[in-house]
């Protein structure tokens, strides 16, 4: 039964659905409400519809032809109850919209079909059309992630003293992975090191604004190490922000092992890492 409890107005006027299942309110973080966006407001404009077409029955009428193009639902239930008619709204707007506000547990058991994390992550994320409005910057990292970055890069990019060549066509390199101004003969501490890594893990943190979907913390930490290794404009202008700003997280995934040459050439080292970059980038967070 329809009522101002269970479903209660935002400031627009529009509704909010209670859970069926458990009589709570369904709460989901916002980029879980951005997956949705498109199916929740057509379910919503829909409900919004169909509750207007059966409050304009009950008026019957009463009901003037303008309040079919201008009235809106709360305008039309003041009339109705000043009709003395609000017996006549029991029974709609029975819910409908709760099947799409359902908790990311009820949507793995939704037709009796169980989904892995991965899965369900998937789901979530192929079901997000891209919007042209809506403004996420994938450069934000808390300080946890910032931990865990660190972790992963520097596994990746050993400490070394002195400047060296990692392959003989590469460019000369400093403490973990700095290639800024270095030159043969250049000796680093590793206290000078951190201090480089900071300002390159910064910079190439921000390489992810480049993204314009949602990203989950574990695909911001496996990207800013892809950012991190290609360098800022070679991330931005890799097939992997290509695909991934198409809304295609699993081909962007993809992409990613084929970043394993240099110049053409096969490289283990670039191979083992891009495989950690697409395990990480493919493993739901904790």
């Amino acid at each position: 039964m329809w009522n101002e409890q269970d479903h209660p107005r935002d400031e627009d006027g529009k509704f909010t659905f209670k859970n069926r299942e458990n009589g709570s309110n369904t709460k989901e973080s916002p980029a879980d409400v951005l997956y949705h966006h498109s199916k929740i407001k057509a379910e919503k404009d829909k409900q919004e519809s169909e509750y207007k077409s059966k409050l304009l029955n009950i008026l019957s009428n009463k009901a003037k032809p303008t309040d079919v193009l201008y009235g809106t639902t709360k305008e039309l239930e003041e009339k109705v109850k000043g009709y003395g008619l609000q017996d006549k709204l029991k029974g709609t707007m029975t819910g409908g919209a709760s099947n799409v506000y359902m908790s990311p547990i009820n949507r793995m058991k939704d037709n009796n079909q169980y989904m892995t994390p991965i899965e369900e992550m998937y789901k979530r994320q192929r079901g997000y059309s891209p919007n042209p409005n809506y403004k996420v910057d994938n450069s934000e990292f808390t300080d946890d992630m910032i931990k865990k970055a660190r972790e992963f890069i520097q596994g990746k990019e050993k400490f070394v003293s002195n400047a060296y060549k990692p392959t003989p066509n590469d460019v000369w390199t400093i403490g973990y992975g700095h290639t800024k101004n270095v030159k043969p003969g250049d000796r680093i501490t590793k206290e000078e090191a951190e201090k480089l890594y900071r300002q390159d893990f910064k910079e190439h943190a921000d390489a992810l604004k480049a993204v314009k979907v949602p990203l989950t913390k574990n695909q911001k930490i496996a990207l800013s190490s892809f950012a991190f290794n290609m360098g800022a404009t070679g991330f931005k202008n890799s097939d992997v922000v290509r695909i991934l700003n198409t809304g295609d997280y699993e081909g962007a995934a993809k992409e990613l092992l084929n970043y394993n040459k240099q110049k053409g050439k096969f490289l283990k080292g670039l191979d083992n890492r891009r495989r950690a970059e697409n395990k990480l980038f493919l493993t739901p967070d904790d």
